[in-house]
């Protein structure tokens, strides 16, 4: 809970010499407004995916967090396969000014087409990408990003085993699921039509 979470917070807080917090992302959103004052820093982001839409409140909260760092590392074992603008957006936190800015980047980087989105208006979205570019935005990270591909790493990671467990659906959970077939479903005291979906 947010008062569970005030106790370590303020133990890091009057730590001294060398001290770690560990927290979750939704966590530092919560607790967003203690966290202001923080600076100098090293701020380790794992799954640092997580804050791959820049105009995600998760995303606004690191890049706060990581402007007062003196250090910031993001981990991942994906940035590379996703979107470039996921790409763009974590590297406007772990290594600001590398890239260009939104709106160059689009230029530059991506082939987009413009998308109604209601009132007149209309945004860019992302439709591909021009020759190239892909090995350009590689090249541009390549003195902040260490990884190494999968087939480097194969003989380290552990046999894959798959097993299929069947759970049966309890008497009540049958009789809901029937009900959404036909259509029908009562939810919170209210009938509701729905899709088989």
């Amino acid at each position: 809970t947010p008062a569970q979470r005030t106790k370590p917070r303020d133990a890091f807080r009057a730590h001294e010499g060398p001290a770690v917090l560990i927290m979750g992302y939704r966590a530092a959103v919560q607790d967003f407004t203690p966290m202001q004052d923080w600076e100098n820093g090293v701020l380790v982001a794992d799954e640092c995916s997580a804050f791959k839409n820049d105009k995600s409140r998760v995303h606004q909260v690191v890049h706060f967090l990581a402007q007062k760092a003196s250090h910031v590392w993001g981990l991942s074992a994906t940035i590379i396969k996703n979107a470039l603008m996921e790409g763009w957006a974590i590297y406007k936190i772990i290594v600001p000014g590398l890239l260009p800015a939104k709106t160059k980047f689009l230029q530059n980087f991506c082939i987009t087409k413009m998308q109604p989105i209601g009132g007149g208006r209309k945004i860019p979205v992302v439709v591909g990408y021009p020759p190239g570019c892909i090995k350009q935005f590689r090249e541009i990270i390549e003195p902040y990003f260490l990884g190494r591909a999968k087939f480097e790493v194969a003989a380290d990671l552990p046999v894959l085993e798959q097993k299929t467990i069947e759970v049966q659906l309890t008497d009540e959970q049958e009789k809901l699921y029937a009900d959404a077939l036909n259509g029908l479903l009562e939810v919170g005291g209210v009938d509701k039509e729905v899709t088989k979906l």
